[in-house]
């Protein structure tokens, strides 16, 4: 790509929503430094999280919780600048990436209101290739007034007014590097995730039981080759296939209770 003069550069807010990350957050704010700005919004956390990023000199803002959409909306429109890359706390921007950014929004015309980015998923510290965890590909770049967010309750994505074009470099992803934090993710996410079915007018069958976790392991396990990823791989696909169930399980339990 050509290099213009750097006056006419557009400038890149990278915003950053946390809460008792301090695992991670020191490597995901460094991996920003390229940006014209890194912001980060704190929605209570209680651990080291807020004492390492005021340590980094980064623009700090306080704001409630209002569910993964709504709070990462909220943080996108304090944004300073036209262009802006949301960083979850546990992810990494790699060098090459940061370079394909800068260099992307230097010379991208008005066609092109946002970027999706290839991302590497970590599972108990190991790339994750098969399963169809890669290349899960997220949108992450977008021009502020042309992007905003899904309104469900989670696995939130950016959706952008206008054309969306591929990034080459990766995101990195290090989620789940014990099987403790997967667990407390799974009863988080299943919760909300009976929610947005339930919300979305949806029932839970006994073949949403019986089926469903067993065609989502074979799935990632076989059919996603799964497998190839060693014996994390087979633990991501059964887990994946309790994730489901789970999921199911609550929404069943929420039809019940509101028919009493």
């Amino acid at each position: 790509m050509t290099n213009p003069d750097k006056t006419t550069i557009p400038k890149l807010s990278i915003v950053i929503v946390v809460r008792d990350a301090e695992r991670t957050i020191g490597q995901a704010i460094q991996s920003a430094s390229f940006a014209d700005e890194c912001l980060v919004v704190d929605t209570g956390s209680i651990d080291r999280t807020m004492e390492i990023v005021k340590e980094s000199g980064i623009h700090v803002l306080q704001h409630s919780w209002e569910g993964y959409a709504k709070t990462k909306q909220w943080a996108v429109e304090q944004a300073a600048h036209d262009w802006v890359f949301i960083l979850d706390a546990d992810e990494v921007i790699s060098e090459a990436l940061a370079r394909e950014i800068r260099e992307t929004i230097a010379v991208s015309s008005e066609s092109a209101n946002g970027f999706s980015c290839p991302r590497r998923n970590y599972f108990l510290g190991k790339w994750m290739r098969w399963g169809g965890w890669y290349p899960d590909r997220v949108v992450r770049l977008f021009r502020k007034a042309q992007g905003h967010f899904s309104q469900v309750q989670v696995h939130e994505s950016i959706i952008v007014e206008g054309k969306i074009r591929l990034l080459r470099a990766p995101l990195e992803h290090y989620t789940d590097d014990t099987l403790k934090t997967y667990l407390d993710k799974l009863n988080i996410y299943t919760s909300l995730g009976a929610e947005d079915l339930h919300n979305k007018g949806r029932c839970s069958h006994w073949w949403d039981l019986c089926f469903r976790p067993l065609w989502m392991f074979l799935r990632m396990a076989v059919f996603k080759l799964g497998i190839l990823d060693g014996w994390r791989g087979i633990l991501l696909a059964v887990l994946s296939s309790v994730h489901v169930l789970v999921k199911y399980v609550k929404l069943r339990n929420w039809e019940s209770e509101s028919q009493q």
